[in-house]
């Protein structure tokens, strides 16, 4: 009988867990899946992680160097950054949050070089709401290396907004060096309590 409350309870909870956060809302955030025939490290093969675009392709690639998880991460230097769409249509109002890990080896980040991530949005005609968009904290030379460190950033979806998008990138102003490797990014829909 004792049993029976006990999983009453947790099942209780587990709804409560539903209510409180949609997670998931993007495929291969780990960077794991390749696109079969593709170059992930190839300078035209935008497509090459699977269910990510990739941009300043010259300076970034998916590496089995380091990775948090599994065998794979994304690298990038100089400039340059991938992203993705929201799995599904996003509700104005609603909170989403964006996440990552990054991490930069032995020598870290000189300079002005950073990497972050970007909360974007898109109206119905597919266009970025660019003064919508939410950047996170800079993951930059004050970041120690050799540890992965936990990145997110929180936004409302604006009234417009109709899709969103997770971008990570690095960004590099002036001079500096540095890599950044990114893993295990999510974005969440975070619903009040």
């Amino acid at each position: 009988m004792k049993n029976h409350y006990y999983i009453l309870i947790i099942a209780g909870l587990l709804s409560l867990v539903n209510f409180t956060c949609r997670a998931g809302l993007i495929e291969n955030g780990s960077f794991e899946t390749l696109v079969p025939g593709k170059n992930p490290t190839g300078n035209s093969d935008a497509d090459g992680i699977s269910k990510w675009m990739r941009y300043g392709y010259e300076n970034n690639e998916s590496s089995t160097l380091f990775a948090r998880t599994g065998s794979r991460s994304f690298k990038a230097w100089y400039t340059g950054g991938i992203y993705q769409d929201f799995t599904g249509p996003v509700v104005p109002g609603d909170v989403y949050k964006a996440s990552c890990y990054m991490f930069t080896p032995s020598g870290g980040l000189k300079g002005t070089f950073y990497g972050l991530i970007k909360l974007e949005w898109r109206d119905e005609r597919g266009e970025i709401l660019y003064s919508q968009t939410k950047e996170s904290e800079r993951f930059d030379g004050k970041a120690p290396a050799d540890k992965w460190k936990y990145i997110y950033v929180q936004e409302a979806a604006p009234e417009a907004a109709k899709k969103g998008r997770i971008t990570l990138e690095f960004r590099g102003e002036g001079q500096g060096s540095g890599i950044i490797f990114f893993d295990d990014a999510d974005v969440q829909e975070v619903k009040p309590q």
